[in-house]
């Protein structure tokens, strides 16, 4: 695959530090919608999301960066999923077959070697597996499926002892229709918080490794700042 989470990572903090010197591009970037910011996107590299993917960037007045103590503090991406409705011939088997796969496609295939994976990357490849599951299980328990609406962090705990990270706000929608027709996949949104530039231009490098650092270049992060 030649497009990977971990290309999109470097992606990001390229498009990160555009927009702290630039703010005519980190307005455009704030008021764009899916297509448009995956235009703007393509000056600094590809995003490596299908289309059901829907993209947008926002910059709350609270994130900041706290000079004194080289620390963020940044509000939760959002992320929000929508468990699609079972499928019509009953063919339950086949349909999570073909959902993994679609799902699967914006997972990495990079060979991490023998070093250790940045805690927020290892959990972004755990996530492929068990969403899947999570969705057959809602077709399956009707239980599990209103668990997984009203609170999908206690809900994924409980069933798969998969931990949602503290730096994701998860949002899930039940019984959604495709994407398009012939596809499983619903939209999901995933709503990036861009990091305003830090009040001394000097400490934008130092700013920039420690949210690099943090793994909030990755859309699942463990920690919240």
């Amino acid at each position: 695959m030649e497009s990977t989470i971990k290309e999109w990572s470097y992606t990001w903090l390229k498009v990160i530090a555009e927009a702290w010197s630039n703010p005519a591009f980190r307005d455009s970037l704030i008021r764009s919608d899916n297509e448009e910011v995956r235009t703007l996107f393509k000056k600094h590299g590809t995003v490596p999301f299908p289309q059901w993917l829907y993209l947008t960037i926002t910059q709350p007045e609270d994130a900041k960066w706290v000079s004194n103590m080289l620390f963020w503090t940044l509000p939760c991406t959002e992320l929000t999923m929508r468990v699609p409705k079972p499928p019509g011939d009953g063919n339950v088997a086949a349909a999570i077959a073909n959902y993994t796969r679609e799902l699967g496609r914006i997972e990495s295939d990079m060979d991490q070697g023998t070093e250790s994976p940045l805690p927020a990357f290892e959990q972004m490849m755990r996530w492929f597996t068990v969403w899947p599951q999570a969705v057959a299980l809602a077709w399956h328990n009707e239980a599990f499926k209103l668990h997984l609406h009203r609170n999908p962090r206690v809900a994924l705990y409980n069933a798969f002892g998969f931990q949602v990270p503290g730096g994701v706000e998860l949002i899930v929608d039940v019984d959604a229709d495709p994407y398009a027709e012939g596809s499983l996949m619903p939209r999901a949104d995933l709503k990036m918080v861009l990091p305003p530039p830090p009040p001394d231009a000097g400490d934008a490098g130092v700013a920039l490794g420690k949210y690099s650092e943090a793994g909030r270049s990755y859309p699942f992060t463990l920690c919240p700042c």
